[in-house]
């Protein structure tokens, strides 16, 4: 099945051989994505909401970001749940993410079974939940927050980053 179709150049197209630049000439790949978005909240009015929630535990920063995200419709980044999403995400991060709690479980069972004495019970690798190092933590809190729902509607950062260095290497 064949379509002979004629097609009409509009005006804007037209207009753009009077000297105009293209605007997006390689058209939309990564490097213009950032600029169409900026550029889509712009001229739309859209001006995504980005907080900050910090404290000392159990003061209250989970109960009042989930009420701020429900009331806001904006996601409620946790380290837990971050840190969940970049597991199961199928990319350069995920497989980086996922190597590196390996490699950690395995210092653990390394470390457990030079101290086990006879009588202590078999540690389940499962069930091991390792520290992720900082510099980990702040790629999978840089790659969450330039997800697309993000960079839209905005997020409700809940407890992190915890101090100066994590800002900076998170959002400089």
């Amino acid at each position: 099945m064949t379509l002979n179709l004629r097609m009409k150049m509009s005006e804007e197209f037209i207009n753009l051989d009077n000297g105009e630049k293209w605007h997006c000439l390689g058209g939309i790949c990564e490097e213009t994505f950032r600029l169409l978005n900026e550029e889509f909240n712009m001229f739309r009015g859209l001006f995504p909401l980005k907080v900050f929630i910090g404290g000392p535990p159990a003061v209250g920063k989970t109960h009042y970001a989930n009420k701020l995200a429900d009331s806001y419709g904006i996601p409620h980044l946790t380290m837990a749940g971050m840190v969940d999403h970049a597991v199961k995400e199928e990319s350069s991060l995920g497989d980086s993410v996922r190597a590196k709690i390996e490699i950690l479980k395995d210092n653990v069972l390394e470390d457990y079974e030079k101290t086990r004495k006879k009588k202590d019970p078999d540690l389940n690798r499962d069930d091991i939940k390792p520290r992720l190092p900082e510099s980990v933590i702040c790629q999978i809190v840089q790659a969450r927050i330039e997800s697309p729902a993000c960079m839209n509607k905005g997020f409700i950062l809940d407890g992190f980053p915890k101090n100066q260095n994590n800002a900076q290497a998170v959002f400089y």
